[in-house]
């Protein structure tokens, strides 16, 4: 959260930078030779038809002319997206019957093109009636799925023509894609074709449709491909369907028309430059049965490994000379109908293995791909080989079903913790909620456990588990008041086995009794004291707005909200709470509305949004960003830069939230990049009766100027920091966040090595609930290139593990969590750093790196004669002395947010010091636009 990396630069002065799909713009300069102008785009011509049907999705192209134009690259956009959507790739999908217009234009925006696009209704069974194959409608019911036939008719007996190579595929290796998915009978093999000696047998695979995408995988490479390589299927179906299949270049789909009767087809798919084949999936509106028969493809050869599975052809590149041996490395269980990958490591480190051919000892356990990626198909052990030149390798796999976590709990008294499994953090309960309940709720793991189990002790009340699948849980019922001690542990299955964490420990007091509502203090008693809008069942929580400025009328506050939604489109809040996916060539003047826009009696009905951020804007015009397109066609968020004084957004009032619904609330306001003016934000639990109580606030209670004036003063005593008001006192900018030249940046450095130096002859030791006990020392150690690296290396009570820091921080990576404070420092990072994996784990040291991070920040090294003492445990003494991050203490101290808690830096969660709220039981939020004045 809130840190930068550098992604791309463009010569035109511009640095883009990705932040997990999102983008941040830089202005810069750059200065560059004299070179020639060049070649601009004349002319774009789009390609495609003017007519679909509901649910049809064809790929539509653009020529750009001339060739050697110097920037080809296009956006793309559709008048409509209600009726028609468009991606990054000109695949344009028919949503509901009307009229649209696609646009393609030039990245200059000077050129472009448009077909208008008719969408015209779909037929079902119901508008053609019956037939005369077993087909038709269904007596008249909705939803029921379309008669199947006996059986189809045999597929025309065929001669497979010399040169076509047939693909392995069985009933067994069925999968799905994004649904669940009902099943007819199994696969029968084919005996109507001559297949060549060399080739892979097809097997017929039946399957029902009943759900979003119904698959079968293929998992095979293309080897010799001589021409543009083709796919072709004979399919048995009733209705129209669309085909997409998976390749390594791209993911397409065309639609197959059939009008409604039973018959078979042949489908012929162009797969382009492809070279391997993971998928194919079938989509249909209406539930039907679909046979797939005869799959093979023309223009090159399949994979010539043991039937169905990987293998790497014949060819491929040699290992090396000194190669002396190969190992396989990977989990050693996968679930049917998931896969897994397995990786071979050569020995010594630095041989190549060259082509490695991989084989499955039972294709009916399991199937392996030529990249080694395991397909479980049905419970049982199987043996993977790997084979390198002269040289195997092999592993044992376990197919195993899907576990249920109910019968494999145990008592306390049966449980070995493991102490290399994440415990969960953050966990708060709440047992005045009455009714002898309470709830609990907490941070998940990474990795993220399968499951939690909580075990409850206190009076009668001994022993008894609640199966937690969530981070948040209400309603827990003991009957009776009194306290009772909890144990809540992260349950990982591993071979259909449960391993437990060390658990998290606590109490929690409960009532019996009717709780009246506790209100906040008094600067925030009126946000107790508010009714909520409605909320509808479908949705996950409301979201409303109060404009408490005093200054801004409600048709001059702006909201732009983006996030990703439940399949992880990144998307825009519209006004009614509803997750629009964000469009390439559109703007935040496309996604913002404003709050005099927003129903009163409903507000924004919030279902899954992650990942977001609320941007709120005050004045004539929302905040300026823009969608972008990365390298790979996916679609992100340019965001603004606060600190370039003649940006378009320099001087516009905004701020921000960060918030995530479904399932739990996580929610935050901060000041890790800024302060423009303040927020509140309050959260509003359920309170199981079909109302809803007040739970907590969070936010800066001081108006805007009082914060301003507040900081004059501060920065009075802490001078470092007088230059941080930027963009004509539009707001107050982070240390790390202004010109280099305008905040010292060595102002930390020397506290950082003395404390550095200090702990190369001392023990470090810290403890945290989250993530174990740990002791370790600063080590001198030469990198690969013979340069002193001061490491800091930490070692985990209870596992050994060890975790690093690669050496001295300087003061920018301190206050921002970035560079030597970010890393993994896994073995292949140690590689790079130091020519040996030694100083790696495959478990990450960022953990470590951020509990670092944060006691330089709040200077929680304090020096004590020639002694360093650690309070990284005590928020009572952070920020006592500088050098500190006086910006992140002034926020945490003197600008009035509630309680003093704040995110006034990226790791502000450490030691639960942030405005972070974390709800699994929320009904709605409610967030305040603070006082101006």
């Amino acid at each position: 959260m809130n840190k930068i990396r550098n992604f791309f630069q463009l010569k035109s002065c511009v640095f883009l930078f990705f932040i997990a799909g999102v983008f941040s713009v830089i202005s810069c300069e750059v200065n560059s030779d004299s070179e020639p102008a060049p070649v601009k785009v004349e002319s774009v011509t789009l390609s495609g038809t003017d007519s679909l049907k509901e649910g049809e999705s064809k790929t539509f192209t653009v020529t750009v002319l001339p060739e050697n134009a110097a920037d080809k690259t296009v956006t793309w956009t559709s008048s409509d997206s209600e009726i028609l959507k468009v991606d990054a790739g000109g695949l344009v999908t028919a949503i509901k019957e009307g009229k649209a217009v696609i646009t393609v234009t030039s990245s200059d925006g000077n050129k472009k093109d448009s077909i208008e696009v008719t969408v015209v209704k779909k037929q079902t069974s119901e508008d053609n009636g019956g037939d005369d194959n077993g087909g038709g409608n269904n007596g008249g019911q909705e939803g029921g799925e379309t008669e199947n036939p006996e059986q189809p008719q045999s597929a025309p007996s065929v001669e497979i023509p010399s040169g076509v190579y047939v693909i392995q595929n069985s009933s067994k290796s069925i999968s799905t894609f994004g649904g669940a998915l009902g099943w007819n009978a199994g696969s029968v093999e084919l005996s109507d074709y001559t297949y060549p000696s060399d080739s892979k047998k097809a097997k017929k695979v039946v399957f029902t449709r009943n759900g979003a995408y119904d698959a079968f995988y293929v998992n095979t490479t293309m080897l010799d491909v001589t021409a543009s390589p083709k796919l072709y299927m004979s399919v048995y179906a009733s209705h129209d369907f669309a085909i997409k299949a998976m390749t390594t270049n791209r993911e397409d789909s065309f639609t197959v028309e059939n009008d409604g009767e039973w018959g078979w087809h042949s489908v012929e798919y162009d797969m382009g430059a492809a070279s391997e084949i993971t998928m194919i999936c079938f989509v249909s509106s209406i539930p039907q049965t679909i046979y797939v028969d005869k799959v093979y493809v023309t223009g090159a050869k399949v994979s010539s490994g043991s039937e169905g599975s990987g293998g790497s052809g014949s060819g491929g590149t040699q290992p090396d000379e000194n190669l002396t041996g190969i190992s396989i490395s990977g989990p050693s269980s996968v679930k049917v109908t998931s896969q897994i990958n397995l990786t071979v490591t050569a020995t010594p480190s630095d041989a190549s293995t060259g082509t490695v051919t991989w084989s499955s000892s039972n294709e009916d356990i399991a199937l392996v791909s030529n990249k080694g990626t395991v397909t479980g198909l049905s419970v049982g052990t199987v043996v993977i080989t790997a084979e390198a030149g002269s040289f195997s390798a092999e592993k044992t796999i376990k197919v195993i079903e899907d576990v249920d976590p109910e019968s494999a709990v145990q008592k306390p008294s049966d449980i070995s913790p493991e102490s290399k499994y994440t415990v969960p953090f953050g966990v708060v309960t709440n047992g005045g909620i009455g009714n002898g309940q309470f709830s609990i709720c907490f941070g998940a793991p990474s990795p993220m456990a399968d499951y939690w189990d909580l075990f409850i002790t206190g009076g009668d009340y001994s022993e008894q588990k609640v199966k937690l699948g969530t981070c948040g849980v209400t309603n827990i019922k003991t009957g009776k008041a009194g306290t009772y001690s909890l144990s809540l542990y992260a349950v990982y299955v591993v071979d259909d086995v449960p391993h437990y964490s060390n658990p998290w420990t606590g109490s929690v007091n409960v009532t019996t009794d009717s709780v009246a509502q506790t209100l906040p203090s008094d600067a925030e008693a009126r946000l107790a004291n508010r009714t909520l809008v409605k909320k509808k069942d479908t949705t996950t929580l409301t979201l409303q707005f109060e404009n408490n400025t005093g200054y801004w009328r409600d048709d001059q506050i702006w909201v732009t909200g983006y996030g990703r939604n439940a399949i992880g489109e990144w998307c825009y809040l519209n006004k009614d709470g509803t997750a629009i996916p964000i469009q390439a060539g559109t703007t935040s003047e496309d996604w913002s509305f404003r709050f005099s826009d927003v129903d009163p009696e409903w507000g924004l009905q919030c279902k899954d949004f992650s990942s977001s951020r609320i941007y709120f804007t005050c004045g004539d015009e929302p905040v300026t960003m823009n969608a972008v397109i990365d390298g790979n066609g996916n679609v992100g968020v340019a965001q603004p830069n606060m600190a370039i004084e003649n940006d378009s957004n320099s001087t516009k009032y905004f701020d921000w939230i960060e918030f995530t619904s479904g399932g739990v609330l996580y929610v935050n306001t901060t000041q890790v990049d800024a302060f423009t003016f303040p927020i509140v934000v309050a959260d509003y639990a359920d309170d199981g009766m079909g109302g809803y109580e007040w739970k907590k606030s969070v936010g800066v209670t001081k108006s805007r100027s009082e914060v301003f004036a507040a900081w004059d003063s501060w920065t009075d005593k802490y001078t470092h920091y007088k230059n941080l008001v930027r963009c004509n006192g539009t707001r107050i900018l982070a240390p790390c966040k202004v010109p280099k030249t305008d905040f010292d940046m060595t102002y930390m450095d020397s506290y950082i090595a003395d404390v550095w130096n200090y702990y190369k002859t001392h023990d470090l030791y810290y403890s945290e609930n989250e993530h174990g006990t740990y002791t370790g020392r600063v080590h001198e150690i030469a990198d690969k290139n013979g340069v002193t690296r001061n490491v800091l290396i930490m070692t985990r009570a209870g596992d050994g593990a060890k975790f690093y820091v690669y050496d001295t921080p300087n003061m920018e990576e301190a206050f921002e969590g970035s560079g030597k404070l970010a890393m993994d420092c896994s073995p292949g990072q140690s590689m790079e750093w130091f020519g040996t994996s030694e100083y790696g784990n495959a478990e990450t040291s960022k953990n470590v790196q951020n509990r670092i991070c944060s006691a330089f920040t709040r200077h929680a090294f304090i020096k004590q004669g020639n002694d360093y003492i650690n309070v990284m445990d005590d928020p009572s003494r952070y920020y006592s002395e500088e050098p500190a991050n006086m910006y992140s203490a002034f926020f945490h101290k003197e600008a009035g947010n509630l309680d003093g808690y704040a995110y006034g830096f990226a790791y502000d969660d450490n030691h639960d010091q942030s405005t972070t709220t974390v709800d699994g039981n929320c009904r709605g939020v409610v967030v305040g636009i603070g006082a101006w004045e």
